[in-house]
């Protein structure tokens, strides 16, 4: 009968310690920032997008802009990246990338 009683707080124990560890910690979050969350967009300055030099390596791009861009997908064996130019109403800054550096950028107005 103790080894059952046993058996029965032992698996008590390892379901409270399971749902425990599975269970999101919401202090932990962050709330506060919405530029944190993954659904924005990072933001450039025109001047950045204007200064940005082909051949850069695309750790240096995310060096000198501060962000990863949001990578939307290939085009052509380019890895296509885009950013959100903040002074240009509705503008996007695309960053195309091909063996790890620039090869092409291209700017465009997205209609709302």
């Amino acid at each position: 009968m103790i080894s059952f009683v046993k058996w029965i707080l032992m698996v008590a124990s390892i379901s409270i310690l399971l749902v425990g560890c599975t269970t999101p910690n919401k202090s932990s979050s962050n709330t506060s920032n919405p530029a944190a969350t993954p659904q924005s967009e990072p933001e450039i300055t025109w001047k950045q997008f204007d200064d940005l030099q082909l051949s850069l390596k695309f750790d240096d791009v995310t060096k000198q802009l501060g962000a990863q861009g949001k990578y939307v997908g290939d085009q052509n064996d380019k890895k296509v990246y885009e950013y959100k130019i903040k002074d240009k109403a509705d503008t996007y800054a695309q960053l195309f990338f091909s063996g790890g550096e620039i090869v092409d950028k291209a700017s465009f107005v997205r209609a709302k």
